[in-house]
């Protein structure tokens, strides 16, 4: 648009208005400056030489002579367009007094003045305090001010903001000034030359010379441009002019943050940029339509050249505003209602309305769920908080128990622990067990060659292990954890298999991707699949086939099976289901009441779904082998277990024998039995989890010691069963659960008949220490038969027992481990071949230690290994407190650690590779127990980043391995 219409009047100014601030001379410097210099139009020169028409002072005084007074009430000058009257705020200021905060801010826009040289270096409440004359009665509210326009609208403008501004302020000056010489040559036509000028000295012929009154209309205009270029120049700068431009809401009134520039409101703005403070007009605060219409009305009405600057300024920085939705469209201010781009705009805004509320949706809802997690977290902290609590209260009764326990069985030696070993003792120790094994490893192996195993890297022992069970008769190399041990022949054939080393070969993808996606076993993988079988072992079950879920009962009606979690079902609507694993059986509904309905995860649905048991049927029952008791060891299950389930489940809805049961069950501990014979004779420094085998078990399996050995030493003995079933107590017989309710006088008699008949053990009998070994005996050994039996023959690759309940655990079969371990101390046995129970953040930072490989480190490094890794290892573990055993499962490929007393050449090795950079994650190398990170320490620029960067990658590894399997390395 343009608007160069016919100037409607004109406005006399002061001589001392006639030079701008800051010691710039005639016209306010610039194009304008310029233009009117002697190397142009020679305006300004005629008024510095003497020899011009006279003195320019006395022309001057002549021009003013036909001018309008210039001595006026200074309050009718600050309006040229209109007499001043007072409005509300300065009547009301003329009789009440300031607040403290009006005059709090009033002192702090003294101290500071915002200007172009320190406006980078300002804050935007300080720019919009400097520029704005607050009203006496209240401090000017900031709220819809835009504190940061250049990362506010770079990302919808795509470019930066500010610069735009300026440019728009350049494009609009020359507009101005093109108009400028436009109204003076239309109104007073071209200058011509004069013979009264002859003294006038000029390089550009083409400019001619004034006389008489055109000169002084000509001054008119010069007087009129004064200033006006650094007034354009300084709009980029002003907070308060287009404020209302960048509102988009529901009410339409909220858009009035608009001020005119020239306004009395933004006079602090032009004293701060050294403008001539001689253009004033009333205007209040306006929305982006209403200060274009003001704009368009003095620019064209009243011939101002600043709000046609103004004008034309806004015009240009918003003649594409909306170009990133519909291009070529500005903002709606700068079209008249009813205008094609004028709905164009309007429809843009509305787009970028709806998007912006469907933004804040999201962040609302993300910000909810953000709530919800830390609310969730903070519960979870308090529970934590209260079971440990609860845990420690629980320890100490415990402990409590032990010792009064240990009172009445006259028990006052102190257990042995490993600090009163010396390191002399536990190396020689430590020796005649990698001696002994590696002898009886030759022995039992034909070959050297390791047997090769393929898996997935999605691990399920269940599945692994109900498939090894069906093909236990086949020469699958996995089969030979499940074959019978019936001859001397095959003992030594399927021994050869589990003894020796596995090759395992983890893959990803199809088969066709196997060879490139596998990892080569050096330990690494071995220790991982160890691990995934650590941590799943505890959750095993053996499961039966179901013929029909229903029955009918005794009174004639037909009754449906009971489910349970962990049974196996299927969907009787939607067979493409596929199989599902109860989760959760009887779920509670709203009232916290017990249903008919249950949780289960089906093998084609992504997460578990409730349904009703008329929309299931029953395929699998399943008996769990272990449970876990409060000290987290597993505890094989009673032999009454499987009892329990053939008469409640099987005998009625499968034709399953209940020796079939005994002998799977025990198929499935030998399985477990000779996992842990393979991970004993695996010479990769492999450890095994202190919760899989009881230190009980342990002394029965390794060192042939049993519980009525005098060996056994009673201090050992009574700690070694509280750990097994903390609820052991020798009180009284009929409130404690330790199982004796199940040792009846039939069993007593069978195992030990010659204290039955002398009365000292009996199924009434209390617990003393003259029947206590026989108590322990037949709790936790006989009454677990079936558990006992198999495990042993797994662990000692022993032939089976030729009945149920035989004690043929001393038969001179090839009982391989209690002739190595017999004279291993059980404490020492226990931190020599299994795992830490317990351990924190800083025994993994004091495994930390340079590698090997490395020679010589930078300080950058050597401060990384020693300070900054440890402190991201901290932090991560204040956050997380599964992170010390995810790091663990990352870096060595199993989330135990072994005990450091006894292995104390297990370490953690941190190197460093030039390979690697800061957009890598750190590589775990767990044949190696190594971890590898940039030469860079990820910081390349040296900025101290190091921290952070880290941080994210280790969480980021770790979620990795968690969630979509180990990396390979």
């Amino acid at each position: 648009m343009s608007y160069y219409g016919p100037r409607s009047g004109g406005h006399n100014r002061s001589n001392g208005d006639r030079r701008p601030s800051g010691g710039r001379s005639n016209g306010g410097g610039g194009r304008w400056n310029n233009r009117f210099s002697s190397s142009n139009r020679g305006y300004d020169n005629r008024r510095n030489n003497n020899n011009y028409g006279g003195n320019y002072n006395n022309r001057q005084q002549q021009f003013n002579q036909h001018s309008a007074p210039r001595t006026r009430d200074p309050k009718q000058q600050e309006s040229p367009f209109k007499p001043h009257v007072a409005d509300d705020d300065e009547k009301v200021s003329s009789v009440q007094p300031l607040s403290p905060e009006q005059q709090d801010h009033r002192k702090k826009q003294k101290l500071l003045k915002v200007t172009a040289e320190n406006w980078d270096s300002c804050t935007f409440e300080e720019k919009a305090r400097s520029q704005f004359v607050m009203d006496h009665n209240a401090i000017f509210s900031m709220e819809g001010l835009t504190a940061d326009e250049d990362t506010r609208y770079a990302k919808t403008l795509g470019e930066d903001w500010f610069a735009k501004k300026k440019e728009a302020a350049r494009i609009a000056w020359e507009k101005v000034d093109e108009r400028i010489i436009a109204v003076s040559e239309k109104e007073y036509g071209k200058p011509r030359a004069s013979d009264d000028y002859e003294d006038f000295d000029s390089d550009d012929s083409s400019v001619g010379r004034h006389q008489g009154l055109f000169a002084d209309l000509h001054d008119s205009i010069v007087d009129e441009a004064e200033g006006v270029k650094p007034f354009i120049d300084a709009l980029p700068y002003c907070v308060y002019l287009d404020q209302g431009f960048h509102y988009n809401g529901v009410s339409t009134a909220g858009d009035e943050m608009c001020y005119c520039p020239c306004s009395k409101k933004l006079k602090n703005w032009r004293d701060n940029f050294g403008l001539t403070d001689n253009e004033k007009c009333d205007a209040k605060k306006k929305s982006p339509l209403g200060i274009m219409a003001h704009l368009r009305k003095l620019a064209e009405g009243e011939r101002c050249f600043r709000h046609l600057g103004t004008l034309i300024y806004l015009e240009e920085l918003y003649s594409n505003y909306w170009g990133n939705i519909k291009p070529g469209i500005g903002h709606k201010a700068l079209y008249m209602q009813g205008e094609k781009n004028y709905a164009a705009a309007i429809q843009a805004e509305r787009i970028e309305f709806n998007e912006a509320m469907s933004y804040l949706q999201r962040a609302n809802r993300e910000n909810q769920r953000i709530l919800k997690e830390q609310q969730k977290k903070l519960e979870e902290a308090e529970e934590l908080k209260a079971i440990n609590e609860d845990l420690s209260k629980k320890q100490k009764e415990l402990e409590e128990k032990l010792k009064k326990n240990n009172m009445k069985l006259g028990i006052a030696t102190k257990r042995k622990e490993i600090k009163d070993f010396s390191k002399e003792e536990i190396s020689d120790f430590r020796n005649h067990i990698l001696d002994n094994i590696n002898e009886k490893k030759r022995r039992i192996i034909k070959n050297g060659k390791e047997q090769e195993f393929k898996l997935s890297q999605d691990i399920d022992f269940q599945k692994l292990f109900d498939s090894w069970d069906e093909n236990s008769k086949s020469d699958n190399d996995f089969g030979a954890l499940f074959k019978d041990f019936t001859s001397e022949k095959g003992t030594y054939e399927s021994a050869n298999k589990v003894v020796r080393n596995w090759d395992v070969q983890f893959h990803s993808g199809t088969k066709k991707k196997i060879k490139q996606d596998t990892a080569i076993d050096d330990g690494g993988p071995s220790r991982l699949l160890y691990n995934a079988f650590f941590e799943q072992v505890g959750h095993m079950k053996i499961y039966f086939k179901v013929l029909n879920d229903t029955r009918y009962g005794t009174d004639g009606r037909m009754v449906s099976m009971k489910v349970e979690k962990g049974f196996k079902v299927c969907c009787l609507d939607y067979g493409e289901y596929g199989e599902g694993v109860v989760v959760e059986n009887n779920i509670k509904d709203e009232d916290n009441q017990r249903t008919d309905n249950h949780m289960v995860k089906f093998e084609n649905v992504e997460s578990p779904m409730a349904v009703e048991r008329n929309q299931i049927t029953v395929t699998q029952v399943c008996v769990n082998l272990f449970n876990r008791s409060n000290s987290k060891v597993l505890v094989p299950a009673l032999d009454s277990v499987f009892d329990f389930y053939h008469h409640r489940f099987l005998q009625h809805y499968s034709n399953v024998q209940l020796s079939d049961v005994y002998s799977k069950a025990r198929q499935y501990y030998r399985a477990v039995g000779r996992f842990l014979a393979h991970v004993i004779f695996d010479d990769r420094n492999c450890t095994i989890s202190s919760t899989v085998l009881p230190v009980l078990l342990q002394n029965l399996f390794l060192r042939g010691l049993e519980t009525t050995s005098s060996l056994y030493k009673m201090e050992d003995l009574s700690g070694d069963l509280q750990q097994m079933d903390e609820t052991f107590s020798l009180d009284n017989r009929e409130n404690q659960t330790f199982g004796l309710n199940e040792i009846d006088n039939e069993m007593i008699e069978k195992y030990y008949p010659q204290k039955y008949a002398q009365g000292i053990i009996t199924e009434d009998s209390d617990i003393n220490k003259d029947n206590f070994r026989e108590f322990a005996d037949l709790y936790i050994l006989r009454l677990r038969s079936i558990a006992i039996e198999g495990l042993d023959e797994g662990i000692n690759l022993r032939r089976p027992a030729l009945e149920k309940g035989t004690p043929t655990r001393n038969d001179p079969d090839i009982r391989i481990f209690p002739v190595i371990f017999s004279i291993i101390p059980s404490v020492l046995l226990n931190s020599l071949l299994f795992s830490c129970p317990k351990y924190d953040i800083e025994q993994i930072i004091g495994l930390l230690q340079q590698s090997r490989d490395e020679f010589e480190l930078s300080i950058a490094q050597i401060t990384f290994i020693t300070d900054t890794l440890p402190t991201v290892l901290r932090r991560l573990a204040n956050r997380n407190e599964a992170f010390p055993a995810n790091f663990m499962l990352y870096v060595t490929g199993s989330a135990i650690l072994p005990h450091i007393e006894t292995n104390p050449d297990f370490k953690i090795m941190v190197g460093f590779q030039t390979s690697l950079t800061e957009q890598h994650l750190p590589q775990g190398h767990t044949c190696v127990n190594q971890i590898n990170f940039p030469d860079n320490c990820y910081d390349p620029e040296g900025l101290g980043i190091s921290e952070t960067v880290l941080e994210e990658k280790l969480e980021s590894a770790i979620s990795i391995v968690r969630s979509a399997g180990f990396g390979l390395v």
